[in-house]
């Protein structure tokens, strides 16, 4: 249905063998399945960077970083109050479209056309978690789905 609509090809990748790249860059493929899936995993959580290490700062980013001399307190006395329903309406109707749905299925466009009556209990929802401080564990998960490149996968995650 979606490659009617776009009128484009869908390209496909199958991640069932990968190759990996030694210190001095030999390359070595990797076949087995638990093997493929840690790479695969390690590479799409490190690509924007490593992850849960500290980074020493450098250069002009350190001046950035470094703690603001004065920070008006009175900024944050406001920050977990409950949005108005009026509010929280604004939020929905502005969510850009065409998103990606996450583990849910979820669009914004199905939230955005919600009946009165669901708007009500999701708003209801909403602020009880705001109230409680507890957001649902599935609510932290994504979905990472790869967008392939216009060149050939060849069995190398950075091609994908």
């Amino acid at each position: 249905m979606i490659r009617s609509i776009t009128e484009e090809e869908m390209v496909h990748i199958s991640i069932e063998k990968i190759y990996k790249k030694d210190a001095q860059g030999n390359k070595s493929l990797i076949t087995g399945e638990s093997a493929v899936l840690k790479e695969t995993n390690h590479h799409f959580q490190t690509i924007a960077g490593s992850i849960n290490r500290n980074k020493p700062l450098q250069g002009h980013w350190k001046d950035q970083y470094q703690p603001l001399r004065h920070i008006n307190e009175n900024i944050y006395s406001k920050l977990m109050d409950l949005p108005s329903r009026d509010e929280w309406l604004d939020v929905i109707r502005n969510l850009p479209k065409g998103k990606a749905t996450g583990p849910s299925g979820i669009s914004n466009e199905m939230l955005q056309h919600l009946s009165p009556t669901a708007h009500d209990v999701l708003y209801y929802l909403i602020c009880k978690i705001i109230q409680f401080g507890y957001l649902p564990k599935q609510w932290k998960e994504a979905t990472v789905f790869p967008i392939a490149k216009p060149k050939p996968f060849n069995c190398e995650l950075s091609n994908s």
